[in-house]
């Protein structure tokens, strides 16, 4: 992944950035922009397990909120899109899920790869579990497996070094590390070619796509949105592409409120 990463220093995250987003706060200008948001990290706090997350009441309603305002905003994930539909129920939203592998749209998935992770390689990488009692491991279908260690955070070097050596003479993989955790997938996935994908439909085409995500595996995201003159931001602290930060879930949330309140007042989101 071809990365050119820059290191912003911990101003306050909203002055930093604030002219840029309070842009498409404004309803007059809202329908030129496409919103992509990452879950876990972005618009959830993390959790020690990727079961135990809480999706607050009143994200689902300014998502809606958004959706039914611009049409133009997509779930962009490493969970599955199973996953992502059981916490955001009732919603069911344009998404991208198991880092880009999976896409839909007007109800109907679409695969954008046909690669999956090696059998012999999967497995193998499955057998940390056995051996490492202390991590988790997350199989997202045939495509892509998470080993989680954030139980576990002094073991971060010893797996990483056992995934390597794995992965060594297969061609086609990669392994990306996240906050805690290590997603093992085919190289040829990632969140660039989701937003990539969705770009090309409409409502999202000829728009300004902008990317809210925390991670490493954003990075690509942030690239694609850079290249077509976007906004990208990250969540949190730490290296990345994106042309402007915010400081946590939190602030995510803060900006979500100023922007339901520029479409219309909501209620029932306490």
């Amino acid at each position: 992944m071809k990365m050119q990463c820059s290191t912003f220093s911990e101003d306050d995250p909203l002055s930093r950035a604030g002219k840029e987003i309070h842009l498409i706060n404004k309803v007059d200008l809202l329908d030129r922009h496409a919103l992509f948001f990452d879950f876990d990290g972005t618009l959830v706090e993390l959790g020690m397990h990727p079961d135990q997350i809480k999706v607050p009441p009143r994200r689902i309603v300014q998502l809606r909120h958004v959706f039914e305002k611009i049409r133009s905003m997509a779930i962009v994930s490493g969970r599955s899109l199973d996953e992502l539909d059981h916490f955001l129920r009732p919603l069911v939203l344009p998404t991208a899920g198991v880092h880009g592998a999976e896409i839909r749209f007007n109800n109907r998935v679409k695969l954008l790869t046909s690669n999956t992770l090696p059998k012999p390689l999967a497995e193998a990488v499955l057998r940390l579990g056995c051996e490492h009692p202390d991590i988790y491991l997350e199989k997202k279908g045939e495509r892509a497996i998470a080993v989680h260690y954030r139980q576990a955070p002094e073991k971060g070097l010893l797996i990483r070094e056992l995934i390597d050596q794995l992965i060594q003479g297969y061609s086609g993989v990669e392994v990306i590390p996240g906050k805690y955790v290590f997603e093992v997938i085919p190289a040829d996935i990632s969140k660039g070619n989701a937003v990539r994908a969705f770009m090309q439909m409409p409502p999202f085409r000829e728009r300004s796509p902008v990317y809210f995500g925390d991670d490493a595996t954003d990075e690509s995201a942030f690239e694609v949105v850079n290249e077509m003159g976007g906004m990208s931001f990250k969540i949190g602290s730490g290296s990345t592409c994106a042309k402007y930060r915010l400081a946590s879930v939190t602030h995510v949330d803060q900006w979500l409120e100023i922007l339901c309140a520029s479409i219309n007042p909501i209620r029932g989101v306490n």
